[in-house]
């Protein structure tokens, strides 16, 4: 009896402990955290639980606390949250998780994206100065987008035979958004029909598209828990297919590679500054998961929110006719339209913005977390907090939307003018914000506006289109889909 008392004691002084603190959230229970109570906003919350944290932070606020199995993660979901929290030098560490990288790296963080410390930084700079060198921000990278929209809307003629056909929708764009990332690693690109490279793209969307990956890897004890041991087993060996397949490449570009010519891509600059040091940071398996990395956040963001973008335009026809007639209007004389008409399709703008916000396709940003105290509004996380920012929250928070469940581009026009709005971060926010933004909205720009201005989308007959709600995991999507292709032209 006194043991059982003492137990009971202690457990009170746990709990008290564990749920007295200043930052609000669900009740946080020895071993399953909050679980039995996130259950009740969404008992979905295993495959969607970005959605199920705004529901949370619904009831809760846009600084909660939430207990995760053994972790205690206190979660952001508004603006002025994320951004106080993700200017500040404490917040750009990543969560190290063993299972993340055993399965995407080589036990151990590396690339750009995910690593820590000096190895991060190092790279990072090295990166955003490559990518420069590379074109970024100038008009020979433009070029490369203009052609490749030009080649886009070519195929799709092929598709439907310069008339109209049913095509699928949910991948189309996977291997053209690849060939703008891929022309800056090594300024080739691959034909649409390449079948060796979708298999690939399979093989790492297998990864990055499973819905229960964010328990998976935050959790580490669910590998060995069926069913989750067997989503392991499968994702494991899709990706070490997909890291062989980037390690040949790489090997097949090192043997061509010569100091002594023009730069080809991002590989050529890695291998000729590893020649010029004897930095670790430039070792072989670091160059095969920053290749991935480009594979992940650059292609697939894109190619996800350009197949989202078709999706809106087909359900809300009335908003694709407005930016049909203003394509028409201003660019009509033109043979394709390039970044220089920007400024005047401003519904065209407005519209993919709305898109991007809607499909909020990178739904929560990589963990953190914090090496020092951090002030978020009137909350202090302290130093080893674990830290979520729910991007899909932010982009339908009710407070700052209004609607933010209506699709609506004109949100983001304002006397006839575009207006950019701080709340839409599709692509992080501060510190770690993905260094391919502007190659991503880009070229969704140029892709977008041409394949709408050339071809009219609407439902295909024994094709039903599915809702808006997404697929996925680290990254969602579209479900799958259909529509019915007829040319303008």
């Amino acid at each position: 009896m006194i043991l059982q008392a003492l137990a009971i004691i202690l457990l009170c002084i746990w709990l008290y402990k564990k749920n007295s603190g200043s930052v609000p959230g669900p009740p946080i229970l020895p071993f399953c955290g909050s679980a039995p109570f996130l259950l009740l906003f969404d008992t979905k919350m295993i495959s969607y639980p970005y959605r199920m944290m705004h529901k949370v932070a619904q009831k809760y606020g846009n600084v909660m606390k939430v207990g995760l199995g053994m972790q205690d993660w206190y979660v952001l979901s508004s603006f002025e949250e994320i951004q106080e929290f993700s200017m500040s030098d404490f917040s750009v560490s990543h969560l190290p998780s063993k299972t993340f990288d055993e399965l995407y790296s080589f036990d151990r963080p590396l690339g750009i994206i995910f690593p820590d410390g000096a190895l991060w930084k190092h790279q990072r700079k090295f990166g955003v100065k490559t990518l420069r060198q590379l074109g970024v921000g100038k008009s020979s990278l433009e070029d490369k987008m203009v052609l490749e929209s030009s080649k886009l809307v070519q195929y799709m003629n092929q598709l439907i035979n310069g008339k109209s056909g049913v095509v699928a929708m949910s991948d189309f764009f996977d291997l053209p958004s690849l060939n703008i990332i891929w022309g800056l690693i090594n300024s080739s690109r691959f034909e649409y029909t390449d079948q060796k490279l979708k298999e690939q793209i399979q093989l790492i969307n297998k990864f990055t598209m499973e819905s229960t990956i964010g328990p998976l890897v935050a959790m580490r004890s669910l590998k060995y828990v069926p069913p989750f041991s067997l989503i392991y087993s499968d994702i494991k060996n899709n990706m070490d297919k997909f890291k062989l397949f980037i390690r040949n490449l790489v090997s097949s570009e090192t043997e061509r590679f010569r100091e002594d010519e023009e730069l080809k891509g991002y590989i050529d600059a890695f291998l000729t500054e590893k020649n010029k040091t004897s930095s670790e940071f430039y070792e072989d398996e670091q160059l095969i998961v920053t290749m991935i990395d480009f594979f992940t956040g650059g292609s697939g963001t894109m190619s996800k929110t350009l197949a989202y973008g078709i999706l809106y335009c087909t359900l809300y026809p009335q908003v694709a006719e407005k930016v049909v007639k203003e394509l028409e209007e201003y660019t009509s004389h033109l043979p394709v339209i390039t970044l220089a008409s920007r400024n005047e399709l401003v519904y065209t703008e407005a519209t993919i913005t709305e898109i991007s916000r809607l499909a909020s396709v990178l739904p929560i940003a990589p963990p953190r977390k914090t090496t020092g105290d951090i002030q978020v509004g009137k909350y202090t996380l302290p130093k080893g907090s674990l830290v979520q920012m729910n991007l899909y929250a932010m982009h339908r928070n009710t407070e700052h939307w209004g609607d933010p469940e209506v699709f609506r581009p004109e949100r983001f026009l304002k006397d006839g003018k575009f207006v950019q709005d701080e709340w839409v971060q599709p692509f992080g926010y501060g510190k770690r914000k993905c260094i391919g933004e502007s190659v991503a909205r880009n070229n969704t720009f140029l892709m977008f506006s041409n394949m709408m201005r050339n071809f009219k989308f609407s439902p295909a007959p024994s094709h039903p289109l599915p809702t808006t709600e997404p697929v996925g995991g680290l990254t969602i999507g579209p479900q799958e889909y259909s529509v019915l292709v007829e040319s303008r032209i």
